[in-house]
Formats: structure tokens, sequence, C-alpha cells
């Protein structure tokens, strides 16, 4: 037997006709009705519908049929499935009774349940609707599922014994065991008349809390009878292990089924994104102030990142300015003044005295025409860079001879001065020794 979802007569999705009111009926042989409500009708061709997705269904309730003297029998119903009329139970002034029932619809998917009352004023009562789901969808947080005995998730130890529909113990210590997810379970089952009535007690544990007692007496004599329930529990998966204290000549311990209400445990990605989907379905409040959030951080972002590219390029700018400053100085000729004792130590005649500053010294090429002017280095103040030449053999326009032709090469260079101011020296080539004959300025008698 699979197992099925137990939907009460006060359930929204029971569609009644107007002829029908809620009721209440004292509890039978078969117990007391399913959460203490029943629907009740006396009028003729009063109707309920419900629809479901599974591949069973049955419908419950306490109702005392009459034969009349016409050898008919009031009340009467019909009950039918897509159209399609299925077989009816035999009527029994007791709770829980079957009214109608099909094992197979014809496959998984919606399905419509009708019942058609036909009475001459007889009541007749409508307790619950039980349907057996297609494969996984039982698993429908908040419903009433009904766990049978022989299901998976029970388990009995040793000292059970069959009894009709249900299991029983009178072995004390025997345990029975269930696993299951929701907030609350109830131990359904009945005591039958044939065994010792005396009481005594059970204890039940859920995940590994303290043992809890409960009472078995005569009280649990009818069918349908509450043996044990666990309210208040949170929604997860949870473990009943039930144990009997009692022994033969006690009343046993009997197991019909247990009814769960579900609650279905969802992993927090799951969660997550079905609160996603809610708010990207309709947008809230929340999300239209994420825009400007993003905004100004962008914004800051950005104007922090603009500043370091500045202060970084300002730095760079700075540096290569120094840099080229300190090049540019480098590259500046310096004045060289050489007194007439300073002429005589290097070899180089004293230049003339300063007659004026507009006019430029002119250059001759010498022998070796390959620099058409002489080239300045960055070290053009340092007497050890300049090569060794020749003394003046006299004071005037008398030519150099080198001391030495060793490599470097020699290059000799004329420069007649136009006028008397103070002379540059010339930069000197690593690769070339340069000689300069310095010609005084023609001077006329004007």
């Amino acid at each position: 037997m699979a197992r099925r979802i137990v939907v009460d007569d006060a359930s929204a999705a029971i569609e009644y006709a107007a002829t029908w009111a809620a009721a209440n009926v004292a509890k039978g042989g078969f117990g007391p009705v399913y959460r203490n409500t029943t629907h009740v009708t006396t009028t003729d061709g009063s109707r309920l519908s419900f629809v479901f997705n599974g591949t069973s269904v049955a419908v419950a309730g306490p109702t005392k049929v009459t034969t009349l003297a016409d050898g008919t029998r009031d009340p009467s119903w019909a009950c039918t499935v897509d159209g399609i009329a299925i077989a009816s139970g035999t009527p029994a002034v007791e709770n829980g009774w079957t009214l109608c029932s099909v094992d197979v619809v014809g496959g998984p998917g919606p399905h419509s349940l009708a019942l058609t009352v036909h009475t001459r004023g007889t009541p007749v009562y409508v307790d619950s609707v039980l349907y057996a789901p297609a494969d996984g969808a039982w698993d429908v947080d908040g419903a009433v599922v009904e766990y049978p005995n022989t299901d998976a998730s029970v388990s009995f130890g040793t000292g059970w014994q069959a009894w009709g529909a249900q299991q029983l113990t009178t072995t004390k210590g025997a345990q029975v065991a269930i696993n299951f997810h929701g907030t609350e379970v109830v131990l359904m089952g009945y005591i039958p008349n044939e065994l010792a009535r005396t009481p005594t007690t059970g204890t039940y544990t859920i995940d590994d809390s303290p043992p809890q007692t409960f009472a078995l007496a005569a009280s649990n004599a009818s069918a349908n009878a509450v043996i044990l329930s666990a309210t208040g529990l949170t929604p997860a998966v949870h473990n009943l292990v039930v144990t009997y204290k009692g022994d033969a000549g006690h009343a046993p311990l009997p197991v019909g089924a247990f009814y769960v209400t579900n609650a279905v445990v969802s992993s927090p990605s799951s969660s997550s994104s079905g609160a996603g989907a809610r708010a990207t379905a309709t947008p809230g409040p929340a999300l239209h102030k994420a825009s400007p959030v993003g905004a100004i951080a962008g914004g800051v972002a950005g104007g922090v990142g603009a500043l370091l590219l500045f202060l970084l390029g300002t730095v760079c700018w700075r540096r290569r300015r120094h840099v080229a400053r300190e090049e540019r100085d480098k590259m500046e000729p310096q004045p060289w003044v050489m007194s007439d004792a300073g002429a005589r130590a290097s070899g180089y005649g004293s230049g003339p005295s300063v007659r004026s500053a507009g006019t430029p010294s002119r250059l001759y090429d010498g022998p070796a025409r390959g620099y058409s002017s002489p080239p300045f280095g960055s070290e053009s103040g340092r007497s050890d860079a300049t090569p060794s030449a020749s003394r003046l053999s006299s004071a005037g326009n008398t030519k150099l001879e080198p001391q030495r032709a060793a490599s470097p090469p020699v290059v000799t260079v004329v420069q007649q001065h136009q006028d008397s101011g103070v002379r540059y020296r010339p930069g000197v080539s690593p690769e070339v020794a340069v000689v300069v004959e310095e010609l005084p300025p023609g001077y006329s008698r004007d």
C-alpha cells in the first residue's frame, strides 16, 4: 500500500454544494472522526467535487443506511472519476468507513472526483478524502501524509506480528521506528478485543530527545484510535522510535499507520534562488535602491582611479623634466680661461683679451675635414679629457706639431678669432684628438 495524502473535510480543496454543512459525529466502533469535523447533507442530489493528481482516491465517512419496504436503500450515493463510475463501499455507521474508492485512475494527471447523494432525508457524512499522488508529488508542504506500516520508512524490530492490516506486539522492549520530515506525527491503531486490556505504557523518542511516556489502555480498543501524538516539531527530517513497555498480560502496542504533517526541507541554495525569482518577478523598493548605490560606488571608484592616474602622471612628468634639465646642463659649454702660466704648462697659447662680445670666432678646416665644427663633450671643463698636444714654438700662427702619432687620430683645426673675447675650449671626442691652431684677429689701422 502506497502513501496517501489525507485531505480533511474542512479543506478548501473540496468543493461542496450549498446543501452541505459542517457537523460533528460522536465516535463509533471505528474511533473518532478525523480532526473532529465532518460535512453532512440531507438533501437529495447534493454534490461535492475534488480535483487531484494521483493514481488512486477514496472518500471516507460514517453513514447509516436503512433498507426500505420496497427493497431500496436510503441513503445512497454515486461516485465518478472523470465522469466514469467507481465502486461504492458497503455502508456502515462507523467513522472512517469507505464510501467509495478506486485503485487505478488511468495514470497520473489531474483528475476530478465527484460524489452525488440520493436520500429521502437520511443524513450522509463525509469525513475525509484520501488519494495516492503521482510519484514524488506526495512531498507537498503542509499536507498530511499517511505512512502505512508497510512503508519503506517504517522499520520494526523483533517481537511483532501481523493482525489484520496492522502490526502489534506483546513483547516487552519491542521497537518500531520511522524516518519522516514534518512538524507533527501521529500513530494510529486499535487494540483488538481478543487480547488483554490491562493498561500499560510505552515510550517514544525523537532525534535523541529524552523518552516521553504514553498510555496504552482499553480506550484504545476502537479503530482509528490515536496511540501517540508528537506536535510542534521543527520543519526538518526527524526519527521517531517507539518502545513497548508492557508484556503479554497487558494491552498490546498496535501500529496501523503514521499520519505526518509534511514539511518540505529546502536547501539554502534553493531557498535563495526562490527568493531571487520572486524579487525578479515583482521588483520591490529594495531593487530600486540598489541602482543609486551602485552608481555612487562606481563614481567614487572612478574618481579615486583618476586621481591616482593624475598623481602618477605628475610624478613621471616631474622626473622626466628633472632628467632633461640635468642633460641640458651637461650639454652647455663651460667657459675656459687660461693664464700665461697655464698656457705654458698645457701647451696652448694664451687667448686674446676681450674686445667685443658680438662677433663670433670663425672656424677653418685643417688637413682632416671630417669635422665641420668641433664637438662638445659633457665634461668640457676637465683638463684630463683634453688630448696631449705639442707646445707652441712661437706665439702667433705657428702650426702645432703633435708629440706622438699614437691612436686616437689627430685632427687639426685652424681657428682665427675675430674679436678679443673669452674663448671656449673645444669639446673632446673619445675617438679623435683635436689640435687647435688659434690665430689672433687681424687688426686694421683703424
